[in-house]
């Protein structure tokens, strides 16, 4: 994909048949592929499963690690500092929220300016300079503000700044290396395959079926192992031990540096957008044509052609050329049809991606109310072992490690026999089947709590502080939740990862699997908001505030119920948005031989 010097890349002969167009035409389209150096590829000894470990090594420590900071900072916040439950469930949703938003701006830095691989690089530094500024703050005394035991009768005082400074610190030191790391991550894995290979683009339909499963791996070391050293050792040695495997994976990756394909980055999109938009407005009173072969066409550089597409034709005017007009390069006049597509599939986008975003709704629950439920459960594992309450997220974690093979090689096969679409339902049709598990999810976590409010009740236990008693009531009343959440979780991100790259143009995939992300952190950020909107308004209620310290009066319940209504109202949105949306094209079958 791409030529120097009057050479072509080496590329692997398709095993399956059928090779690629000939390097001239991807020169007319602009793309072109490179190792780190801007040199041709040679395909046979670089990307694909050949560069794919790598990719994964470093998603699965990115995941570990954050997951850590995450599910630590509210026991941290609470035990250590003292801080209130709801004020700390509030930090680390803003936390996990800013991290994720924070990708935006990572996929546009290395769309634009610095490249996926890059950006990675400079991602993971900072991520280990905030994750060692952590280790050192909860381990060093002269942090630590004094201890104190909170009871009926002694309510202890949060820490100062001079105690949270250092913590905040470093959280969001944490969080600017997650905005840099993670969606590039994504996109630069699935930018290894080549979409011009016929068995290159079979094998991508697995690309981000196991990428999802090491994010899962990375969860479940952290949810067993140092979920374990944080309780029974300290919170040092539970960060020291993250910051030690990441640091390990990202060397690893790094190793695989000679195996990668790079993209190289073309400029602000931000730009071409605002170009396309200022033409469309100066051709303002020009009518497109109904024939889009008479729009202007020229490439985009970096990308490969897009076809014409009848949405937004108003947009369309961008690539109208006007009688008399000499010149044709200033693309603030006019704009070739790619760019205009490029800024179509951007806007298109954003409707499914608004729609989305309540779905991590549920994901907040998880790290916050459902381990502060799990707290108060009989955890106890056969006569020797009680699971702590931080590591009952791993239940669900290994359901969705078990669910992916099931996903891989029964569900998709199975389903491709009906609809003979190659991931068994379309990208948008997994996107709904996900918010459909996550109402479900709702109602099923609202039951659950319903039924662990009666047994406290029974036991005329609402007024003890959390954790500070085990109910008769098992931690296995919660497993239907975790399999119901690990569903959404799949089909989510699985769905969504997809969606967001291949519908993407060549020079944005990278700030488009952002989209994602930012799609979560809008859904922690909306959790917030929910949580504060809700207590404002129940606080004078019997009990208090639904989602106050004490939860032992059935507010969360309650909760769970007012979030699967808000869920059933996103559906209905996003079933119109699904039903406006125009796909870009059929990606897999694009240039593949006849006989596939």
């Amino acid at each position: 994909m791409g030529m120097e010097n009057g050479s072509a890349p080496l590329r692997e002969q398709d095993s399956l048949g059928g090779d690629t167009p000939p390097a001239q035409t991807e020169i007319e389209d602009g793309y072109r592929v490179m190792d780190l150096r801007g040199r041709p590829v040679d395909f046979t000894k670089t990307g694909a499963w050949k560069s794919a470990p790598h990719v994964y090594a470093m998603n699965f420590a990115d995941f570990q690690a954050s997951i850590m900071v995450i599910i630590n900072c509210v026991p941290y916040l609470v035990d250590r500092t003292h801080m209130r439950i709801t004020d700390a469930a509030t930090a680390s949703n803003v936390l996990s929220g800013t991290g994720y938003i924070l990708t935006v701006l990572g996929g546009f830095v290395a769309d634009s300016y610095l490249g996926a691989y890059w950006t990675i690089t400079a991602g993971a530094a900072i991520f280990a300079t905030g994750l060692g500024l952590l280790t050192f703050t909860v381990s060093y005394s002269g942090l630590q503000p004094p201890e104190c035991t909170p009871s009926a009768t002694v309510e202890c005082s949060p820490a100062g700044a001079k105690f949270m400074a250092p913590v905040y610190l470093a959280f969001y030191i944490i969080a600017v290396g997650i905005g840099a790391m993670r969606a590039n991550i994504a996109s630069f894995g699935a930018d290894q395959f080549d979409d011009n290979s016929k068995l290159e683009k079979k094998q991508s339909i697995h690309y981000y079926v196991w990428f999802y499963f090491t994010t899962n791996m990375g969860f479940l070391l952290t949810f067993v192992f140092g979920v374990y050293l944080v309780e029974n050792v300290s919170f040092g040695w539970g960060y020291g031990f993250s910051l030690m495997v990441f640091s390990l994976c990202a060397c690893y990756f790094l190793l695989g540096t000679p195996k990668y394909r790079h993209k190289a980055p073309a400029g602000s999109f931000l730009t071409r957008v605002a170009q396309v938009v200022v033409a469309a407005f100066r051709n303002l009173k020009v009518d497109a044509p109904d024939d889009p072969s008479l729009l202007f066409d020229s490439y985009l550089p970096g990308s490969r052609k897009l076809a014409h597409t009848d949405k937004l034709r108003f947009l369309d005017k961008a690539a109208v050329v006007q009688k008399g007009a000499a010149d044709t390069k200033d693309r603030w006049r006019v704009c070739g049809v790619t760019q205009v597509e490029e800024t179509k599939r951007i806007l298109q986008m954003l409707p499914i991606w608004a729609t989305t975003c309540c779905v991590s709704l549920v994901f907040s629950q998880l790290v916050t109310y459902t381990v502060t439920q799990g707290a108060t459960l009989d955890r106890k594992w056969g006569e020797h072992f009680e699971v702590p309450a931080a590591s009952l997220s791993a239940i669900f974690v290994l359901i969705s490690l078990c669910t992916v093979p099931l996903y891989d090689s029964l569900f998709v096969p199975l389903v491709r026999k009906f609809t003979k679409h190659p991931y068994g339902l379309s990208c948008l049709q997994r996107l709904g089947v996900s918010i459909v598990c996550a109402i479900l999810l709702m109602c099923v976590a609202a039951l659950v709590e319903r039924k662990r409010v009666t047994v406290v009740r029974d036991l005329g236990f609402e007024d003890l502080p959390l954790g500070s008693y085990d109910l008769p009531m098992s931690m296995w009343w919660l497993l239907p939740q975790f399999i119901l959440a690990a569903q959404v979780e799949m089909f989510y991100y699985l769905s969504s990862y997809q969606f967001f790259y291949y519908e993407a143009s060549d020079q944005t995939r990278s700030i488009a699997s952002s989209f994602t992300y930012s799609a979560s952190a809008m859904g922690y950020y909306l959790s917030s908001v929910i949580n504060d909107l809700v207590n404002s308004a129940t606080k004078n209620g019997q009990g208090g505030g639904w989602l106050t310290d004490q939860l032992n009066h059935g507010g969360l319940a309650k909760f769970y119920w007012l979030l699967a209504i808000l869920l059933g109202v996103d559906f209905v949105f996003f079933l119109i948005a699904a039903n406006w949306y125009q796909y870009k094209f059929d990606w897999f079958h694009q240039n593949t031989p006849s006989n596939d």
